[in-house]
């Protein structure tokens, strides 16, 4: 009853196999093809046996459990495990052991074989051959079903049926790449990702680049409301603008120090107990000298303001240390107020010639810092520590060295005027000769005699005594009224003493006197080193003839 129990079910298990159809194990077997090969076995569907078509179908299920399965038929499939061998053919009933036996017996008969590479390779073939066969080989044929792909898609609100589903088969490379249903899920993701961070990058940067130009002009505005704004001096500033500013300067520091028109005597330098009030406004006005600003000069405008800033600067006389730099830590604090001072009475209108340029601070203090350097330091030492001699003849250079400088300004003028000369332009800057006073004439012009310059040639002096002959009747047309003393007239003498002019290096040939460079020694001539000549006799016939007075 049993056996027959047994066969029952293993010809009904056989016949289930062997009803399906054709195409139904074809599909079955593109299904399993997908297995990895290694753990599942191919078999070649050709055989004609359908018992061995069907044996081989159970077999892709995999090689011992296939086996397995095979030997214990049955519904159930109940069979001991296959961990001892005891146990598996070990049973009550000896007759179910004896049919086990013969059924394993007569199903090893059949043993399996594996198939080689080449038949693996032909059974490949020909499965891929018959499935062509039924698929019709029309170019004309439409593709299948699906839905067209359109570029805007949201790809993330579609279902993985309809990706699947999803036509892309005659899409360009391009839109094919942007479908997503051809790519993996993760892969999609850190597109999007990737895509996202890249946006929030180039928004960043661009934020980053906004900012640090709002920065950039931030700190450009900062910087010039912190310059001072210096205006740009105007082209063609007059000169007498410039003195107007050094005159209305001299007067300052005259009232300052308490001078008059007639009086000028330096104050004594301030006391450490003086200089402990500086910076500490006084308590009253009234003083020992209540009114040291004593020039006829000033106004009871400019007094008032003065007294006023001196006042609450702390100072009672304005008296600065000579002997020592403006710019010391004596002197400091009482000449930055004296700049302060005039800026005041500028802006107050007590110097309204001075132009608006030389009006700035930074102008105002170095004209008049250089004013007490070169002015007045130098002369309140020579008050006070040179004697009487040393005093007249430190004068008396001083004036020589201005008419000098003088004369080779006014010679630079005439010759600029006419066109031609100027390879004269150095020679009038270096052999421009001194003079030394005439003490002969008390009343009248006041003269001065010519020093001579031994190393410079008879026709360059001819030349500068034709300049000056030029200049002088030049300044007898346009007349104008000098301010001052009149200048000193030059005489020029027959055998006049030598002056203390040096010669000068690389100038023309023939401005040198050849008497003098015959007494020079060969390594004195090569330290001159001559130009080459001007043309002299060129150059007095482009100038003017002066008319006979």
């Amino acid at each position: 009853m049993d056996e027959d129990e047994d066969d029952l079910s293993h010809n009904t298990s056989d016949n289930s196999l062997r009803g399906r159809t054709d195409n139904e194990m074809d599909d079955d077997v593109d299904e399993d093809d997908k297995m990895d090969e290694d753990d599942y076995l191919v078999v070649d569907w050709s055989s004609e046996d359908r018992v061995s078509r069907t044996e081989s179908k159970a077999r892709q299920i995999g090689p011992r459990r296939s086996l397995w399965n095979m030997a214990c038929p049955g519904p159930s499939n109940r069979c001991p495990s296959p961990g001892s061998e005891d146990e598996m053919w070990s049973g009550d009933d000896g007759k179910e052991d004896e049919t086990r036996d013969s059924k394993m017996a007569a199903f090893l008969e059949d043993e399996w074989v594996p198939m080689s590479d080449d038949e693996l390779n032909s059974s490949r073939a020909s499965r891929l051959a018959r499935k062509k066969a039924t698929v019709p080989q029309d170019n004309n044929t439409p593709p299948p079903e699906g839905k067209a792909f359109d570029p805007n898609t949201d790809f993330t609100t579609l279902s993985t049926t309809e990706l699947k589903r999803l036509n892309t088969s005659d899409l360009p490379r391009p839109d094919l790449a942007k479908c997503s249903a051809i790519q993996p899920p993760q892969f999609s993701q850190a597109h999007r990702s990737t895509i996202a961070i890249k946006r929030t990058q180039q928004l960043t940067i661009s934020q980053v680049d906004e900012t640090l130009q709002v920065v950039e002009q931030i700190r450009d505005e900062l910087n010039k409301q912190e310059e001072p704004q210096v205006r740009k001096s105007p082209q063609g500033l007059s000169n007498l603008q410039q003195t107007d500013l050094r005159k209305f300067l001299w007067l300052h520091c005259a009232v300052l120090l308490g001078w008059s028109s007639k009086v000028k005597k330096f104050p004594r330098p301030a006391t450490k107990g003086k200089k402990s009030e500086w910076g500490h406004p006084l308590r009253s006005l009234l003083t020992q000298d209540s009114n040291p600003y004593i020039h006829e000069a000033a106004t009871p405008q400019q007094i008032t303001i003065i007294k006023k800033m001196m006042h609450q600067a702390g100072i009672r006389r304005f008296a600065p240390n000579f002997m020592e730099p403006p710019n010391s830590n004596n002197n400091k604090f009482l000449w930055d107020l004296a700049i302060d001072v005039f800026v005041e009475l500028i802006e107050c209108g007590e110097y309204a010639n001075v132009d608006v340029y030389l009006q700035q601070r930074n102008i105002v203090a170095s004209e008049l810092r250089k004013y007490v350097r070169e002015t007045l330091a130098r002369k309140y030492k020579k008050e006070n520590l040179w004697n009487q001699d040393k005093q007249t003849s430190h004068t008396n250079a001083q004036k020589c060295k201005g008419r000098q400088s003088y004369l080779a300004e006014a010679r630079l003028g005439t010759a600029a005027q006419i066109r031609g000369l100027e390879c004269l332009y150095p020679v009038i800057k270096a052999a421009t000769s001194e003079d030394a006073p005439l003490k002969n004439r008390k009343r009248g012009h006041k003269h001065c005699k010519v020093l001579a310059v031994p190393w410079r040639s008879s026709k360059i002096t001819q030349v500068f005594i034709r300049l000056d002959k030029i200049s002088a009747y030049q300044k007898e047309a346009n007349f104008i009224k000098p301010s001052g003393p009149p200048p000193r007239i030059r005489r020029q003498l027959e055998h006049a003493a030598p002056g203390s002019v040096k010669s000068s290096a690389r100038l023309p040939k023939n401005c040198y006197s050849s008497r003098w460079l015959e007494k020079l020694s060969t390594k004195q001539h090569q330290n001159i080193q001559p130009g080459p000549p001007c043309d002299l006799k060129k150059i007095m016939q482009q100038m003017p003839a002066v008319p006979r007075s």
